[in-house]
């Protein structure tokens, strides 16, 4: 323990990340970042092109 502290004293050893946004805004941004997906999806008829992330669509499967 380093001898700066008091005794009894504690540290904090950890920091908190407080997201502002909610994970269906997130994934609406990464949605509307194509360099960021790495798999696309023709859909319809028009086969209008979706993106995609492999790794989400692995943890939501």
């Amino acid at each position: 323990m380093s001898e700066e502290l008091a005794e009894g004293e504690e540290t904090e050893d950890y920091s908190v990340f407080e997201n502002k946004t909610g994970l269906a805004e997130d994934m609406k941004f990464l949605a509307s970042m194509p360099e960021l997906c790495d798999v696309t999806f023709l859909v319809g008829d028009t086969r209008e092109p979706v993106c995609a992330v492999k790794a989400v669509l692995a943890a939501r499967s």
